[in-house]
């Protein structure tokens, strides 16, 4: 059974308060139980589990004790870039919100959670996520193959003829320039 929850998307949910951890917890298993779920209560064991893990998700809560949570979102943009983190704040804290984007969150959630709206926001980054690893992972396939070949979409060839003292010369172009032209001198 853990070895098949390695496979599982991963996201870790940070809150100081018990009761949203708990609900948190509850909400995923039932809502996404395609995905596993860590959960802290405090901004120092979530920096190494963060350090330890590499999560498609990571969600905080922005207000709590010690280091606050656009504090561990800059943390996070040091030693996780890749990752999107969504940050939950209170009703009305708009400034914290747009701060927190402006820092690099890939969305905020807005207390009290709906919990189709955390839901939908968690789906869209994972999938962001898994969107960035496949970038990332080089390609072997169509691309490599051609460029061993000579034919890669850089090594194209056309040709355009141009006059020059009366003979033709071929010269490389690639085929978004247009048809080949003819130049006179």
């Amino acid at each position: 059974m853990e070895h098949e929850n390695q496979n599982l998307p991963s996201i870790l949910v940070i809150d100081d308060d018990q009761a949203m951890l708990q609900a948190a917890s509850q909400m995923l298993s039932l809502r996404m139980p395609e995905t596993k779920a860590d959960l802290c209560d405090n901004v120092q064991d979530a920096l190494e589990l963060i350090d330890a893990h590499d999560y498609d998700v990571i969600v905080s809560d922005i207000k709590m004790p010690g280091m606050d949570g656009i504090m561990l979102l800059a943390k996070v943009q040091e030693r996780r870039p890749e990752t999107p983190t969504i940050l939950i704040t209170g009703h009305g804290e708009h400034n914290l919100a747009i701060q927190a984007l402006r820092g690099g969150a890939y969305d905020y959630i807005l207390k009290p959670i709906d919990r189709d709206a955390f839901t939908a926001a968690l789906r869209r980054a994972l999938m962001a996520r898994q969107l960035r690893r496949q970038v990332v992972q080089p390609r072997t396939t169509g691309a490599e193959a051609n460029n061993r070949a000579g034919r890669g979409q850089c090594q194209e060839r056309k040709t355009a003829q141009y006059r020059f003292t009366g003979t033709k010369a071929t010269i490389g172009q690639s085929q978004r320039n247009g048809p080949a032209a003819a130049a006179t001198a």
